[in-house]
């Protein structure tokens, strides 16, 4: 696997079931060694205090799944997301986790920030970066606003045309919409409490249920513990 390496995790984080992946995660970031890297949960979040329930979550449990050095961020506004001390903590981490629950206030935040510049260098140091529910979501080309039924401009760091969070409850009806809106995209359908790590065209299956890879509205299925290409044409 290559040391560039994203965490996708459907939903349900910070919960059992997530052992495997979360600790694969801070394994190949080197978060769990004797010289540890920072492992960073990030909540970005429009409400203060749901970004501080989240965050604490987030940190207490890496922590227990072994990563030596875990902090925690909540960025509530642009402003914070520009903030170079925001930035500086940022900088420093090899395991970047998001969580947030508004996918469009995740990416207002991003898109037009320095953050959206830090994510992306996460990976050219070799970073692991990654994220549940919409903190997965806005890593890909496009992101779904089911409350608008509209596709907007994601960050593009994952090859996926999209990524479909909750797959195995709220997030499967959206799978033949986004057949219609990306015909000829591949888009990723992750269950709750299950994640898929990888990078380009290499990934693997880690956690409860299944991650369903689509084309035109055609799935292929991958339990916990399968590799899977999300474009079996193309060999890497």
């Amino acid at each position: 696997m290559s040391s560039k390496t994203f965490i996708l995790t459907g939903g349900n984080e910070f919960e059992k079931g997530l052992e495997f992946a979360d600790q694969e995660a801070i394994a190949l970031a080197g978060a769990a060694s004797a010289s540890p890297g920072l492992c960073l949960v990030v909540a970005i979040t429009n409400s203060q205090r749901k970004g501080e329930e989240l965050s604490q979550a987030g940190a207490f449990w890496f922590s227990n799944m072994g990563a030596r050095n875990c902090e925690r961020l909540v960025l509530s506004s642009l402003e914070a997301c520009n903030d170079p001390q925001n930035l500086a903590k940022l900088e420093k981490a090899s395991l970047l986790y998001l969580v947030g629950g508004d996918p469009a206030f995740m990416l207002e935040c991003i898109q037009d920030s320095e953050l959206k510049v830090v994510l992306t260098k996460s990976l050219t140091r070799n970073g692991v970066l990654g994220g549940s529910g919409s903190g997965a979501a806005v890593l890909a080309q496009y992101v779904y606003l089911e409350d608008r039924d509209e596709l907007v401009a994601g960050l593009g760091l994952i090859p996926a045309g999209c990524l479909i969070p909750y797959h195995s409850s709220k997030g499967r009806k959206w799978a033949k919409r986004l057949a219609e809106l990306l015909p000829t995209a591949y888009v990723f359908g992750v269950d709750d409490k299950t994640s898929a790590i990888g990078y380009d065209n290499n990934w693997r299956v880690y956690g409860r249920g299944w991650v369903t890879v689509y084309k035109g509205g055609k799935p292929r299925k991958f339990v916990s513990g399968q590799p899977f290409m999300l474009n079996p044409k193309r060999r890497v």
